[in-house]
């Protein structure tokens, strides 16, 4: 490997797509994808997990928990609530979470019969349970001292980063499923490859005003039912009913995580035996090579209400909203399809030079890349860019890599995985605007998970050696990834 002042660039990614469900609005009768940084398509990514957790009580004083290791920090947490019968009103989303008042807001209701909602409503309340947990080690409790009435239960989820995790994409999706169905989808800009280390997918559901006959705990009995599809394949048919309450009106809930099993029912097809406590491992309904993950949830019963979805994909991810083979710009950037990087990054070479792999935005461009740290033959290397407007649109299309090279700048650690190196630069030939003879000069850093502190500097010139494109700066969405060779 050739090492220089400043170096090179690398990036093997799986591009996730949470282009899942754009909703109309609290009355809307769709879970929406929770998007705290708009510049992110997904809910958190980083070396990241979450927990989940429900409660049903009858009378104030009940605990809600949240699971999180030694050597964790709170990114995230929300308090969500689950309603019957008439829409809540102020009174109702006003709660007494662990001693601190929080005013909660209506997400989603649908109408099941007229004059019937079921509903559901969200606080964020990070602050106050990054306080409590501080650090993690275990699980902390959180009482719940009020329980309104048509309220059947509450839920917190929590997302916390550790530096001892894998890199991972956390999607929440939040509101009222429509109970005819929703779909819900990842699409991978690269072939899926499952062999990781630590490679992993999960999925939790919040329910309410979900009743099993003889369904106690996470038993299934018949009754109220709600089915789930992942890729065309039937993971469950009896979701639902009361594992964290109670059989009655008022702790009707159930919200899959701390204390249940990642083992998915027996029998899928199973309606009135078996178990499902709505935690579910995704695994097994992925494949190497697989291109996308689609999640079908429906309540045929007509009578439940999925309020809430988190899925955790374990991926060192650039997430966007863009699917690649629909002629729709879905991501709103103005790229469709092959003119969006996002469906332009090639694989790397996994048995050559170290590389560096990542996509994102700086400036007005928007780039995707996977470059190796020498020139050599056989790698496989790409750089597209970006920028413009709809009407002056302008695309860069590497087609050779002329110089590369790495550097370790001793105030910038690449974090994990650890690659020897932490900044990229080279220059190579290409397209421009589909003309042959221009040249591409980059200059990117890793500055470890999850991307917030990246940077990157671009200089693109046409064929007669005219800058046209000269930016630089931290990465406003995306990540860059440093990556050593293999053996």
């Amino acid at each position: 490997m050739k090492f220089r002042q400043r170096s090179k660039l690398v990036f093997a990614v799986f591009m996730v797509v949470a282009a899942l469900l754009v909703g109309t609005g609290p009355a809307s009768g769709e879970l929406q994808l929770l998007q705290p940084d708009p510049a992110v398509g997904a809910t958190f990514v980083g070396q990241a997990a979450y927990s989940a957790d429900g409660l049903g009580q009858s009378g104030p004083g009940g605990t809600v928990q949240a699971e999180v290791p030694a050597g964790s920090t709170v990114e995230l947490a929300y308090l969500y609530s689950s309603y019957f019968a008439s829409l809540p009103d102020a009174a109702a989303l006003t709660l007494d979470f662990d001693g601190t008042v929080v005013n909660l807001a209506l997400i989603g209701s649908i109408e099941i019969v007229p004059g019937f909602f079921l509903s559901s409503a969200r606080a964020d309340v990070t602050a106050q349970v990054a306080a409590k947990v501080g650090g993690g080690g275990g699980i902390t409790d959180f009482a719940v001292n009020s329980d309104p009435v048509n309220m059947d239960g509450v839920a917190l989820v929590v997302i916390y980063s550790n530096p001892s995790l894998p890199q991972a994409t956390i999607a929440v999706l939040d509101g009222a499923q429509v109970t005819t169905g929703d779909t819900a989808t990842f699409n991978f800009a690269q072939p899926l490859d499952t062999t990781v280390p630590g490679f992993a997918a999960q999925m939790s559901l919040g329910i309410g005003f979900g009743f099993q006959f003889d369904g106690i705990g996470s038993d299934c009995g018949t009754g109220q039912f709600s089915e789930v599809d992942v890729n065309g394949q039937r993971l469950t048919s009896c979701a639902g009913s009361y594992d964290d309450g109670f059989g009655s009106n008022g702790g009707l809930i159930t919200v899959g995580g701390v204390g249940d099993s990642l083992d998915n029912p027996a029998d899928p097809f199973a309606v009135g035996t078996g178990t499902d406590d709505e935690l579910y491992n995704l695994v097994p309904f992925l494949s190497d090579g697989d291109t996308s993950l689609t999640i079908e949830t429906r309540n045929p019963s007509n009578d439940d209400i999925i309020f809430l979805s988190v899925i955790s994909i374990t991926a060192e991810a650039v997430v966007t909203s863009e699917i690649c083979d629909d002629g729709i710009d879905n991501d709103g950037d103005g790229l469709v399809d092959a003119d969006d990087p996002d469906c332009t990054i090639d694989p790397p070479d996994p048995e050559n030079s170290a590389y560096m792999t990542g996509g994102g935005s700086v400036e007005n461009a928007t780039l995707g890349f996977v470059v190796h740290c020498d020139v050599l033959p056989g790698e496989a290397n790409n750089l597209q860019i970006n920028w413009g407007s709809r009407r002056d649109r302008h695309r860069f299309h590497l087609e050779e890599l002329t110089d590369a090279g790495c550097d370790d700048d001793p105030e910038i650690s690449e974090g994990s995985p650890v690659a020897g190196f932490d900044t990229a630069s080279g220059a190579g030939i290409g397209r421009l605007d589909g003309v042959d003879g221009a040249t591409a000069e980059w200059v990117i850093a890793d500055a470890g998970e999850p991307g917030r502190n990246d940077t990157i500097s671009l200089v693109v010139k046409n064929a007669d050696g005219d800058v046209v494109l000269d930016v630089s700066g931290t990465l406003r969405s995306g990540n860059t990834q440093a990556h050593p060779a293999s053996d």
